[in-house]
């Protein structure tokens, strides 16, 4: 019981803290919510500005130092007539030793540069930055050249992802970026490592689960970098986006800056960048983990508050509830005291608030009104005990009458035996003592046919074959509880009032149930009674001064025992018989 309230009290102020923290930590949520994503935002953000200033010194600075160097008239003319097969001049062969240190120390300032090609039109020659002069048609890496030729006009640079042999099985990933010479039909290459590229970029990401991707403008992944766990947008995402929106898919992936963007691969938040000189998008996906394990960080503080709660209203409730029940236990013992029947003493002083003041105040003047009530209702106990035992006791002189009087027939009459003498002395004597038994002592439904058999079997030797009795009485009810003697003064006011004087005459005894109840009924085939017969005989059964044995004797029985709702109810008919019935609460 008290771990029970114990319980219920924790639930209650539980219920009264829990409520406010959870409309405060709603309120904070959905101000931290928004600042989460503003804060991915800007790093989303932060990452492809980043990522273009660095794009741009890796490709610009590079760029126009060549187109420096090739701007020069002398260079121009010694390369041209190098990649041509032209006789060198000796200042000729000076000014391409200058070019190959030049772009050697431009390689090795800028280590993500793998190399630098220089090509002219129609030449069969190309300059690199490793090994100078290159013979194409005996060269292992020739697939930049063919996509230089493919190039339209229109297209002054280029930039493309390819592999570069370095070797039997051994191939290197490279962006190459293609740019057209600025006064001669050519064009520089400037092969950067992909693989030292992605490490520059991963410097500039922001977020654990930020993905970066180089996207060419036909919608090819150049380059893609993650630096955490995310597992990121598919290659295709690009490639399958162009498809869906057609030309205008740039304007579309433009738009995309800043939003939620929900794909097969998960949800992003999605930054765009452009790098106009060569139509270069850099797109940032942050993960929606990001955002989750913001908010799982925020869920993990409160949490932790709610666990202080926890503990604050354990420690409430325990402190209320031990404090309540040393209360209860200190008028348990008052109680224990009182229903002893000792005197009541004033309840000791034992307030800690002004609840309890008035509490054991009411407490005193109940235990004295108690105190009364239990002396009143003792005495009104003895008075229904004493009345019940007087009217039990009342059927027995009355029964013992008429049972001596069919013995002394019986004793008469010459023609009868001494062992149906010896039956009936035998059966008076049980019925006695079934009757003289404590009248609050309950017996079973069986116990009392049992007796009421006997009985009958005594009537059989004074009436003879004058009436016949049957019995319908539900075989699960048997061993329910009755008071004693409650059928046979039933069975005797149909023999005497409704069958004797008839030729022949039927009884049934039935008993069976009705919901929670029991229905008691006798019904006999006698003589029956008018209305009016009927009305002076329920006036009579009422009546407090009728000083009756039978139906009286029964009903004042019921009624004490079980209420007005148990009295008895009579129905009959003039020349056709009674049924006199009640209903009593089922006890098992």
């Amino acid at each position: 019981m008290k771990k029970k309230f114990f319980l219920k009290r924790v639930a209650v102020y539980l219920g009264m803290m829990l409520i406010p923290m959870l409309l405060l930590f709603a309120a904070f949520s959905f101000m931290n919510l928004r600042s989460i994503d503003k804060d991915l935002k800007r790093q989303g953000k932060q990452t492809v500005n980043a990522v273009n200033v660095n794009f741009d010194l890796v490709l610009s600075n590079v760029l126009y130092q060549n187109d420096l160097l090739t701007s020069t008239t002398r260079m121009n003319l010694s390369l041209k007539r190098i990649l041509n097969r032209d006789e060198l001049s000796y200042g000729d062969a000076t000014n391409i030793s200058s070019l190959r240190a030049i772009l050697s120390s431009i390689k090795d300032s800028h280590e993500y540069i793998e190399s630098i090609y220089i090509y002219l039109n129609e030449a069969e020659r190309f300059f690199s930055s490793d090994k100078g002069i290159h013979v194409i048609n005996s060269n292992e890496d020739t697939e930049w050249i063919n996509t230089y030729k493919e190039l339209g006009k229109e297209n002054n640079s280029y930039i493309a992802v390819r592999e570069i042999s370095r070797g039997p099985a051994q191939a290197l990933e490279v962006l190459s970026v293609y740019k057209r010479l600025l006064f001669q039909k050519g064009c520089i290459v400037v092969n950067i490592d992909v693989a030292r590229l992605k490490e520059i970029l991963s410097k500039q990401i922001s977020n654990h689960k930020e993905t970066l991707y180089l996207v060419n403008h036909e919608g090819t992944v150049l380059c893609q970098k993650t630096n955490g766990d995310s597992q990121g947008l598919s290659e295709v995402y690009f490639t399958e986006f162009k498809s869906d929106y057609g030309e205008s898919w740039q304007e579309q992936l433009l738009s995309m800056d800043g939003t939620w963007i929900k794909t097969p691969d998960g949800v992003f938040l999605m930054s765009i960048g452009r790098y106009e000189g060569m139509e270069i998008y850099y797109v940032s996906a942050i993960s929606s983990e990001a955002r989750t394990e913001s908010i799982l960080a925020l869920m993990s503080s409160f949490l932790i508050f709610l666990v202080l709660d926890l503990c604050i209203v354990i420690l409430l409730a325990y402190i209320t509830t031990k404090r309540s029940f040393d209360q209860i236990y200190y008028m348990i013992g008052v109680f224990n005291e009182a229903e002893k029947g000792l005197p009541v003493k004033k309840p000791e002083n034992r307030s800690r608030d002004e609840y309890d003041v008035i509490m054991n105040n009411i407490i005193y003047l109940f235990l004295n009104t108690n105190y009364l009530n239990t002396q009143l209702k003792e005495n009104e106990y003895k008075k229904d005990y004493a009345e019940m035992m007087a009217l039990q006791l009342q059927i027995n002189p009355h029964f013992l009458f008429n049972t001596l009087q069919t013995v002394d027939m019986e004793v008469r009459d010459h023609n009868s035996k001494r062992e149906d003498i010896s039956m009936i002395i035998r059966a008076v004597s049980d019925i006695l003592k079934y009757a003289l038994s404590n009248p609050n002592e309950s017996v079973t439904i069986q116990e009392e046919i049992k007796y009421l058999q006997k009985y009958i079997m005594i009537q059989k030797y004074r009436f003879g074959d004058q009436f016949i009795i049957y019995y319908e009485v539900e075989r699960e009810i048997l061993s329910a509880k009755v008071f004693r003697l409650f059928l046979q003064p039933l069975v005797e006011n149909s023999l005497l009032h409704g069958i004797r004087g008839m030729e022949k005459g039927y009884i049934k005894v039935s008993i069976y149930r009705r919901g929670d109840r029991l229905r008691c009924c006798v019904l006999d085939t006698g003589v029956g009674m008018s209305q009016e017969e009927l009305e002076n005989l329920r006036k009579h059964i009422t009546d407090e001064h009728t000083r009756g044995i039978g139906l009286v004797n029964l009903y004042r029985r019921l009624v004490l025992r079980y209420g007005e709702g148990s009295s008895l109810r009579i129905l009959s008919k003039k020349g056709l018989g009674t049924a006199i019935s009640f209903y009593i609460p089922l006890e098992e």
